[in-house]
């Protein structure tokens, strides 16, 4: 190759390395600016979250998806348990996160939901992969491993809180429409 095809390669290189660049801090604006008051509020009223825990949690997904714009090109990067319910929180806001995603990835991200028990071989190789690259990388990124926000105890009744929570709600419409509250009586 001689000199002068060497420095138009070079040069092309370095341009599309500063617009690689420049799309990933653009990325990375949208994500650091994105509001995730409307997730946590869902997590919260929804699911029965405290709402400390759906802060924390909503601020390891924003992380996450700074090392996904970062890494997730080559690397497979699977979410904690509590990142993916943020996640899944997110997915349920249908237009902001397709506008959202289209602004930082350029496409829709999929999110592939991991079932625990749906494929033992496959969880384990999700975990394997979130120790290996999601939780490495996180701690190179943030001086801290992802650790889960909320108590076993808590992962167990949190479908419970939502229940009672349901129940509560439609008696008190009851209660303040006249409606007969018998039939809430077991």
């Amino acid at each position: 190759m001689d000199i002068v095809t060497n420095k138009k390669v070079h040069s092309q290189t370095i341009r599309t390395n500063h617009r690689q660049l420049a799309v990933e801090q653009d990325a990375q604006h949208v994500i650091k600016t994105l509001d995730l008051c409307p997730i946590i509020n869902q997590l919260v009223h929804h699911e029965g979250w405290s709402r400390k825990h759906a802060q924390k949690a909503a601020q390891q997904y924003r992380n996450y998806l700074l090392l996904f714009v970062k890494y997730g090109k080559y690397t497979p990067l699977p979410p904690s348990d509590d990142i993916n319910h943020v996640w899944n929180a997110h997915i349920l806001q249908t237009h902001a996160y397709m506008t959202f995603s289209y602004a930082v990835f350029k496409r829709y991200l999929h999110h592939y939901a991991h079932h625990p028990r749906s494929n033992d071989a496959a969880q384990i190789t999700k975990q394997n992969l979130f120790r290996r690259n999601t939780q490495r990388l996180y701690y190179q990124e943030y001086g801290t491993y992802i650790k889960p926000v909320r108590s076993s105890l808590s992962r167990v009744l949190s479908p419970f809180k939502k229940l009672v929570r349901a129940y509560i709600r439609e008696l008190t419409e009851d209660m303040e429409s006249g409606t007969n509250v018998a039939r809430h009586i077991w």
